[in-house]
């Protein structure tokens, strides 16, 4: 498989600078400087562009809008701190999840902007921690006491799981959003809601040539970096970090983007660690884009529910991704495809090569099409989802992968009316406590595959898994 490395546009900016003090900015941690950042991205944006500087020192601000030719670039010893206060973040009309709903403001947000930048060596925290929900088995015993004490914080038992919520309006909030299926239009409505609707920490929406170098994005509300729809997107040595119990706490969410370089990039996740989107379900497939022409190379994943993954909101397909030199060390998986029926779209030409993998919680190798669904793969419900609604995963390859340690090798598990298909794993050295597990698929091929299980070398597959691959003791 050959897969074109794509040509990503980097903007140039015009000479001009300014720094967010000569706008009244005051780094003491303190002053809210929301309006003199603001006003220095609008001024440099209406004089045709240029460099918005953000000096050493801790600033602290609400959210940030880029505009048009501007780069926002941070020294070394740059602190911004977004404020937890979510009465400083209104109600849009949004996007998460792939559907479209309301969302607060995010704390770095650009819409159709085209040449935008933030660069340096600084660091934005999100307060992630007046925001999120906290789920009890996810926290020590003194972490969870310590979550107890905070002022203002409502402790809900739903019967499976025990809650910490910022507050009763977000538990209230959850039980809202789930009335109206996660798509939530009326912003009237959803205000008494709004700290449910914590936003992602950095939404680029509908941007174009967009270059992020050398900055570290922590502690995100929600998902850290969610590009949409954005064409001509770079990122070069960006850290993204978030505490490892952190819901919904996805590194980066690549959503519908085309022409992307991701590279020399640190992910360190409370979900996901590298992820590619297309919308969910029908919503979703109304924008008609997909995820394409992609390269993400020379990564580290330090942590994450998985990896590399892809879905579960794939619904307008996602094809054309090269993933190469990267190491996964500590994820629950390594390599995860996911999706379920309601979803179509089809995920293909997808190639991942050189991968080093350590300590995988769970499987190095996952592709699944019933993700949350209880609806499994029996043929009589099946049959009752139209054509559009199948999602299918085609033509995958991985090679020249190593991983020493994990529970399973590779367990694959299409639908019955759509089997996952022309997947071929080759080059390769598993060392794990189990083997394979293949069903419901066709032409999965092992290559020069060496699994190193432990007392489980078991194969459960139908007839067709094929090719050359040996057990080692």
């Amino acid at each position: 498989m050959n897969i074109q490395k794509p040509t990503v546009q980097i903007p140039v900016f015009p000479s001009k600078q300014v720094s967010i003090a000569d706008f009244g900015a005051v780094a003491d941690g303190v002053t809210m400087n929301t309006q003199a950042i603001n006003n220095a991205i609008d001024a440099v944006s209406a004089a045709g562009g240029g460099t918005v500087l953000i000096p050493a020192g801790y600033w602290k601000t609400a959210s940030i809008v880029l505009k048009d030719g501007v780069e926002l670039r941070t020294e070394a010893g740059t602190f911004v701190k977004f404020s937890g206060d979510w009465r400083d973040y209104p109600l849009i009309h949004s996007h998460f999840e792939g559907m479209p709903t309301a969302r607060c403001l995010s704390p770095i947000y650009a819409k159709d902007a085209s040449n935008i930048a933030i660069t340096g060596d600084g660091i934005f925290d999100g307060a992630g921690e007046n925001w999120r929900v906290c789920k009890k088995w996810k926290f020590t015993e003194p972490q969870w006491e310590a979550l107890l004490k905070k002022p203002g914080v409502y402790c809900e038992n739903t019967g499976k799981e025990t809650l910490i919520w910022p507050s009763q309006a977000a538990a209230e909030g959850s039980k809202y959003n789930n009335r109206h299926g996660g798509m939530v239009d009326n912003l009237e409505e959803a205000e008494q809601y709004r700290v449910f609707f914590r936003p992602v920490m950095v939404n680029l929406v509908g941007c174009r040539r967009v270059y992020l170098q050398g900055i570290t994005f922590q502690n995100s509300p929600a998902w850290c970096l969610h590009p949409r729809m954005c064409d001509d997107l770079t990122m070069d040595h960006v850290s993204m970090r978030n505490p490892w119990y952190a819901q919904n706490g996805d590194a980066l969410d690549l959503e519908a983007c085309r022409r992307v370089n991701i590279h020399d990039c640190i992910f360190d996740a409370g979900d996901d660690g590298i992820c590619i989107k297309s919308g969910k379900n029908k919503p979703g497939r109304e924008t008609e884009r997909a995820t394409e022409d992609v390269w993400i190379h020379d990564c580290i994943v330090y942590h994450g529910h998985g990896g590399f993954v892809v879905g579960s909101e794939m619904s307008c397909g996602v094809r054309n991704i090269l993933v190469e030199n990267c190491t996964f060390t500590g994820t629950d998986v390594g390599v995860r495809f996911k999706s379920c029926l309601g979803r179509g779209g089809v995920v293909e030409n997808i190639l991942i090569r050189n991968i080093r993998m350590d300590s995988i919680k769970e499987q190095i190798v996952q592709m699944e099409m019933g993700y949350h669904s209880a609806i499994g793969s029996e043929e009589d419900v099946e049959a009752k989802y139209p054509e559009e609604d199948i999602p299918e995963f085609r033509s995958i390859q991985m090679e020249d992968i190593l991983c020493i340690g994990a529970r399973s090798a590779v367990e694959i598990s299409g639908l019955r009316c759509r089997p996952i298909r022309d997947i071929t794993i080759k080059n390769s050295y598993f060392q794990t406590e189990k083997g394979v597990n293949c069903q419901l698929c066709e032409n999965v091929r092992l290559e020069n595959v060496t699994i190193a299980a432990g007392e489980e070398k078991n194969v459960f597959a139908d007839e067709s898994i094929s090719g050359p691959f040996q057990w080692k003791a």
